[in-house]
């Protein structure tokens, strides 16, 4: 009988298991301290859950940081990140971008609804000048 070059040695085996029980072990306590940062940013500042993940995650890749580094700064520190601090300020400056345009937009709307009731108003002003046919 032949040796399957599939299967490993004990010795093999057991440390590929060791080294995946580790990454399995690092996983599950860095989403641990995600979760505990999420929570964290969404009770600070007043944001859904989703929202402060969102933040935390952009605060991440904006500063080219590890998400777990920059969710573990959160937890552990009594003050928010600079990189979070920056996230926040440039998701409210977004916010504040989308609302001008939305009233822009809005304002625009309501400008070409007036202007179009002001021809109809004058289209019919000069209707009822003009006198009735027959007379004249």
């Amino acid at each position: 009988m032949g040796v399957d070059k599939d299967v490993l040695p004990a010795e093999e085996e057991l440390e590929l298991l060791r080294e995946r029980v580790s990454q399995l072990q690092y996983a599950l306590e860095s989403r641990v301290v995600v979760e505990q940062a999420k929570g964290i940013l969404a009770e600070r500042f007043r944001l859904a859950v989703d929202d402060a993940f969102l933040m935390l995650r952009y605060a991440a890749r904006s500063s080219r940081r590890n998400l777990h580094d920059v969710a573990n700064e959160v937890v552990t520190s009594r003050v928010t990140p600079g990189s979070v601090t920056v996230a926040l300020a440039r998701q409210q400056r977004w916010r504040a971008v989308g609302q001008r345009e939305r009233a822009e937009a809005h304002r625009e709307k309501a400008i070409e609804e007036l202007r179009r009731n002001e021809r109809i108003r004058e289209k019919g002003q000069r209707a009822g000048q003009q006198p009735p046919e027959g007379r004249g």
